[in-house]
């Protein structure tokens, strides 16, 4: 049985894997700004509210672990200030990793992003050593988040090891909630016809490939990228959505230009009026650019193998939305 910590695991992500450590008859301690729920509790999860900066909060729930998983970070809303995701994705993650050097604890499991290479050009997927590229706030911040973690370990000698998750979805998950709505209510465009390519990941596959991660990297920075069975093109990931949802497959399309020029003008309503905009330039290019990623190294290194293929995972997201009254 591993005494493990879980970061930010009130989360989408991060309660999917309570559970699953739950269920393998691990003890789990969370740390969180948010209240994790009664549904953990019940489970035998010990709640920790607190700060990731905070060193006694991080103390709580980290002494004497064996593996601390940290998903804890900033996604990047619309209108959301940059120093907002400094402190949560660069800051954050170093900070975790020197306290821990004092803690008689194990491994740090770090999550990060496969958009940390940036855009990628049409029939790439990227490798590990991909030369990373970040160019939004997101990547940027991600992407030195690791390079933090990355001299902490260095400079303390705690063992870190560094995954790449793709395009995650599943039950639980509301930050794709509107990718999903708009296409229940027939309001989808696609962008350039939908001939970009993203890497959908379902959470539990996720989970599967942190837990590997904990348990057979050597723990010496390495880094892996974690996605589904494959790439698919934006198109492909609607028109499976639309399926599921039992509505008509979108096919509209416009140029990303267009677009952009539409969201640009949307969005400075939407700051006039302290409003989400229902477009944004964010979207726009999430549509628009490439993002697969190669998981042959987390296959050969740690017997990944993503087993939920792209209809059975929307599927069960679907189910799930409905359930809720989401969709």
């Amino acid at each position: 049985m591993l005494k493990a910590a879980v970061i930010g695991g009130a989360g989408f992500i991060g309660r999917r894997l309570c559970e699953a450590l739950i269920s393998r008859g691990d003890s789990v301690a969370v740390l969180d700004r948010t209240p994790v729920g009664r549904e953990l509790t019940s489970q035998g999860v010990t709640p920790i509210l607190g700060d990731l900066l905070n060193e006694n909060a991080v103390s709580l729930a980290c002494r004497g672990t064996d593996v601390v998983f940290n998903l804890a970070g900033a996604l990047g809303r619309w209108g959301m200030p940059v120093e907002e995701l400094e402190t949560a994705n660069t800051m954050a993650p170093g900070f975790l990793v020197t306290c821990m050097a004092g803690m008689a604890a194990g491994r740090v499991v770090h999550v990060s992003t496969i958009g940390v290479t940036g855009p990628l050009p049409d029939g790439v997927d990227a490798s590990e050593d991909y030369p990373p590229n970040p160019v939004t706030d997101y990547q940027r911040t991600k992407f030195a988040g690791e390079q933090a973690a990355i001299n902490a370990h260095e400079e303390s000698g705690v063992p870190l090891v560094i995954v790449r998750p793709g395009f995650v979805y599943g039950p639980g998950d509301r930050h794709k909630l509107s990718l999903f709505k708009t296409v229940a209510k027939r309001r989808m465009m696609l962008v350039n016809g939908g001939t970009s390519r993203l890497h959908p990941t379902f959470v539990d596959d996720l989970v599967s490939g942190l837990i590997l991660a904990s348990e057979k990297a050597p723990g010496k920075g390495e880094i892996y990228n974690i996605a589904g069975p494959r790439s698919v093109a934006t198109r492909e990931l609607v028109e499976t959505i639309a399926d599921a949802l039992g509505v008509p497959r979108p096919n509209k399309s416009l140029p990303e230009g267009t677009l952009l020029r539409m969201a640009g003008v949307v969005e400075s309503i939407g700051r006039i009026l302290h409003k989400e905009p229902p477009i944004t330039r964010s979207r726009v290019k999430l549509l628009s650019e490439s993002y697969a990623c190669s998981t042959e190294k987390a296959r050969r290194e740690l017997g990944f193998e993503p087993k939920v293929d792209l209809v059975e995972g929307v599927r069960q997201t679907v189910e799930w939305y409905r359930k809720q009254g989401l969709v």
